[in-house]
């Protein structure tokens, strides 16, 4: 564990990570988890899978520190609640081995709709005074940790509309993540419906571990809520409008249409 230098002459122990992540939904959380299972079986590995809990694809890191920042967070906060981009599916549907001691067991895939989110959000926080993001980003969702590196394996695609991103704090020692804000992505622009057009929806999936409407638990712990940012972006959503109520009462039927 780092620890960085004090004025009292100890050290402060550097516990807390901060990222920008994607966690899958339930299913896709599932569906990894037995990726994972038929990898140490079919090459006999001795790491073990990481939880499904824990399965994400990490956007942005910003390194270890003693706590969580204020002035860090605050600016996190505001560059996320400037990101305004329509929800996409991301696919994976390769596995391999990076390097590294022990080497991580990771699923890739084909995904330009999200490196492409993941270039407008490094640009959001260089307008808020965070650059230098690196400009290298292969997502990849980490199955596990092992001592051998082994050759690519084609698997079945495990697919999910990413629907919200989220700033997760690491504590780093404890094997767990605190869920400190989520921002919901726009709806795509083909699904807004005539005279009830939706700007935002509300997130279409629960991230796995979590209970359903409990929006603070990652991994199957509750955490602390993120204050009133939390809600930034327009989580809940827009409402329907009550005469669509009376229209699908009264049988009829809108047609969608894009814009």
């Amino acid at each position: 564990m780092r620890a960085e230098p004090s004025c009292f002459g100890f050290t402060t122990p550097r516990t807390d990570g901060l990222f920008f992540a994607l966690f899958p939904d339930a299913a896709a959380a599932a569906r990894l988890a037995t990726v994972a299972a038929q990898q140490c079986i079919r090459h006999r590995l001795g790491g073990r899978p990481i939880r499904a809990a824990r399965f994400h694809v990490s956007l942005i890191g910003f390194g270890a520190h003693a706590g969580v920042p204020a002035d860090l967070l605050a600016a996190l906060k505001a560059a996320a609640a400037s990101v305004a981009l329509p929800s996409f599916d991301a696919t994976f549907d390769r596995a391999m081995s990076f390097q590294g001691r022990p080497h991580p067991r990771v699923l890739c895939g084909d995904n330009a709709e999200l490196i492409a989110f993941q270039r407008s959000l490094a640009a959001a926080l260089a307008r808020e005074g965070l650059g230098g993001v690196k400009p290298q980003f292969l997502p990849h969702v980490t199955l596990l940790y092992d001592e051998r590196s082994l050759a690519e394996d084609a698997i079945e695609p495990i697919r999910w509309t990413v629907a919200e991103f989220v700033l997760v704090r690491s504590r780093r020692g404890e094997g767990r993540y605190e869920l400190l804000a989520r921002w919901p992505l726009r709806v795509a622009p083909a699904a807004a419906v005539e005279e009830g057009r939706y700007e935002l929806n509300e997130p279409t999936h629960e991230i796995a571990g979590c209970a359903p409407g409990d929006r603070n638990v990652v991994g199957g712990e509750r955490v602390a809520q993120g204050g009133p940012d939390r809600d930034r972006g327009g989580e809940r959503g827009l409402r329907r409008k009550d005469h669509e109520i009376a229209d699908r009462r009264r049988g009829v039927k809108r047609v969608a249409r894009a814009r």
